[in-house]
């Protein structure tokens, strides 16, 4: 009885979608991908379709239930966040049939908190953001609400903004830049509401002038300070011999790490990558130097024997150079100290593994190395402050200030200082303006370059 009751059930057909009707209302089903239909889980409960239109069905103030037209709703995403504004107002209990006052919750209906929630919920939906965007917004919304998460959306201008600004600052020490992603990330929520209707299209724009310090041009690390720094991450294998055996195999393990940042420091100051593109860089993406087999190997401009150099992928889809948008893809091509630095890295390496900095999964890489580098700040701290007086403990050092971003800026520097051109530069660290910013930023480094560039018109015109 039992296996015939099985081949029943093999052979009983896959569920259906309902077929929609024309000019009637339709349910909404939303399937997940990968999954067959299941019309009782996949039911978008109170939202209907009908001639190409989504509706919400709510019950108004009168207590009985309408259908209320989302005529900005394309996706059954954006049917859901106009749905989750007409619930606003039913809870306020301002939400009238139709015909008798506007559906959306309007300049003076909307507020902050509920345009951030209204905005997170359609990434939340979509998920076309990286974590780490999604986790920069998030953070901000948190703040936004805390402070004036009950007022008007509407009625955000520069006022407000300075007053969240100075909150930030006196509550949480942040900096400029931080304040400056708060209220770009507010922004989106205005946008958001503006394109969902519940703001005007002609609602007005704040101006805000940015609060974050443009970069500075003494923030340059010596070779001793880069050295410092990177020879602080490796553990001292005297230090490691004095400690109880009972404790040696957690040390043990630090050994590996402090190694992997060690070498992730000296990536950044030898190709000046960023920092989550370098975390997310593999092996396959080296290309190592060879020798020509054969005149023509790697380019017209090689004979056989001599040397083809290698170069270090970086895919643009692993970082952002402006606006969001994915950096170019670009090659850095091997100068002697990145080759080298990349030889012993490898050597180093687990050959079964193609990530260069795996994390403990060692399936993925590491996602950053922030805390590495706060420990390294606080270490060195702690040695400075041991040689110290009383009163300069209370002042700050350049290692108080590192970030991963000086790397970056060193590399930049002295590309610079060895008279490469601005063009080229911009090129291996995916700079879009060719070598505008390098120009206007690190040119004092360079102060021959006009010099430079006048001889090479004196040459070409001789």
């Amino acid at each position: 009885m039992q296996r015939d009751q099985t081949r029943q059930d093999e052979k009983r057909p896959a569920i259906r979608k309902p077929r929609r009707k024309v000019g009637v209302y339709n349910r909404v089903f939303n399937t997940p991908k990968g999954l067959e239909f299941d019309e009782a889980r996949d039911r978008v409960r109170g939202l209907w379709e009908k001639q190409s239109h989504y509706y919400a069905q709510l019950n108004a103030n009168d207590g009985k239930p309408h259908r209320y037209k989302l005529d900005h709703a394309k996706t059954i995403a954006e049917a859901q966040e106009g749905a989750q504004v007409l619930k606003f107002l039913q809870k306020q209990e301002e939400l009238f049939p139709p015909g008798q006052e506007a559906l959306t919750a309007g300049p003076t209906k909307l507020t902050v908190a509920e345009g951030c929630t209204g905005y997170r919920s359609r990434w939340d939906t979509l998920k076309k953001k990286d974590p780490s965007t999604y986790h920069r917004e998030d953070s901000s919304f948190k703040k936004w609400t805390e402070k004036f998460g009950n007022g008007l959306l509407a009625g955000v201008n520069e006022k407000i903004l300075l007053q969240f600004a100075e909150w930030r600052t006196e509550a949480h020490g942040v900096g400029g830049r931080a304040i400056d992603l708060d209220v770009l990330h507010l922004n989106h929520v205005v946008n958001w509401g503006i394109t969902m209707a519940h703001l005007p299209k002609d609602h007005p724009r704040w101006v805000w002038k940015s609060l974050a310090e443009a970069p500075s041009k003494d923030d340059l690390l010596t070779p001793g300070q880069t050295d410092e720094l990177c020879n602080a991450a490796l553990l001292d294998p005297k230090v490691l011999a004095m400690l109880p055996l009972k404790y040696r195999h957690l040390r043990e393990r630090n050994v590996t790490a402090g190694q992997s940042f060690h070498d992730y420091l000296r990536l950044l100051q030898h190709s000046g990558g960023r920092e989550h593109e370098t975390c997310l860089q593999e092996w396959t993406n080296v290309t190592w130097t060879t020798l020509a087999k054969r005149d023509g190997d790697g380019g017209p401009e090689f004979k056989k024997g001599e040397k083809i150099p290698g170069n270090l992928f970086f895919p643009g889809a692993n970082a952002k150079a402006g606006g969001g948008e994915s950096a170019e893809d670009r090659r850095v091509p091997f100068h002697a100290a990145l080759e080298d630095h990349l030889l012993a890295m490898h050597a180093r390496s687990d050959p079964a593994n193609n990530w260069m900095f795996p994390g403990r999964d060692a399936t993925k890489p590491i996602s950053r190395f922030n805390k590495q580098l706060d420990r390294v700040k606080s270490e060195l701290r702690e040695a400075w402050e041991a040689k110290a007086s009383a009163a300069e403990r209370e002042k700050f050092q350049w290692f108080d200030y590192v970030t991963f971003q000086w790397f970056r800026h060193y590399f930049i520097s002295h590309c610079v200082m060895a008279g490469i051109d601005y063009k080229t530069i911009a090129v291996w660290v995916s700079h879009r303006d060719g070598g505008v910013l390098i120009g206007r930023l690190y040119g004092h480094l360079d102060p021959t370059h006009g010099q430079k560039m006048a001889g090479k018109l004196d040459a070409h015109l001789a």
